[in-house]
């Protein structure tokens, strides 16, 4: 309904073109890393969400079509409940407080929620004018939060995955079920292309790339 009253307003035209139209002028090497740099985030790659889900597979199940069926499946939920992305992130503490502390799911997750919830609350707070003391080098805690989980949480749990998994964790493909084939694909991506890509997001997104590129040219 949302939509189809801002359709009707002056200007829908133009927002509508500009949706829609891409300007291939603007796609450079640095959107690349930035889209990149989003990917871990959409993906859920980087916070152990696939690698938490993954456990739950038996060993004679097919990990591709078990990824596809889940897949599908998580994009459905997503389109029906925009709360299933906190949803999936909180399996990941959830899980480890019942491994951890034989806890039953009900009260792994509320005292996770709990948890989550004061651990957020500076967060929530200094964003608005709660808190307007809390800020630090001109950013506020919530921006500084929102800076260290994006750009350097993440490309480094994604970095840390995949070499873990490329050069320590012997029995990687055999768990995840990969067929010989495949599996030299997957081992040379995740031992050479990940960690490489990985890098280079990370550093354009402390803004390192950026200020060598200002140096250079």
């Amino acid at each position: 309904m949302l939509a189809v009253r801002a359709l009707t307003l002056e200007g829908a035209g133009e927002g509508v073109a500009f949706f829609l139209r891409p300007d291939f002028s603007k796609l450079t090497g640095e959107a690349a890393l930035v889209a990149l740099g989003h990917a871990f985030f959409s993906l859920s790659l980087g916070m152990g969400i696939m690698i938490t889900y993954g456990a739950y597979v038996e060993r004679r199940q097919s990990l591709g079509s078990e990824a596809l069926a889940v897949g599908g499946l998580f994009f459905i939920l997503l389109a029906i409940a925009a709360l299933t992305s906190a949803v999936s992130i909180l399996e990941v503490p959830v899980a480890y407080v019942r491994e951890k502390f034989g806890l039953s799911r009900s009260k792994a997750a509320a005292l996770t929620g709990i948890a989550c919830f004061l651990v957020g609350l500076p967060s929530a707070l200094s964003a608005g004018d709660a808190l307007p003391g809390l800020r630090f080098a001109g950013k506020s805690f919530f921006d500084w939060m929102d800076f260290i989980s994006l750009n350097v949480i993440l490309p480094v749990g994604g970095l840390a995955v995949s070499v873990f998994a490329g050069y320590i964790w012997q029995k990687a493909g055999e768990e995840a079920g990969i067929s010989a084939g495949w599996f030299r694909v997957w081992i040379a991506a995740l031992r050479c292309l990940a960690p490489i890509l990985l890098l280079l997001v990370m550093l354009n997104l402390v803004g390192f790339l950026p200020w060598l590129q200002k140096q250079l040219w």
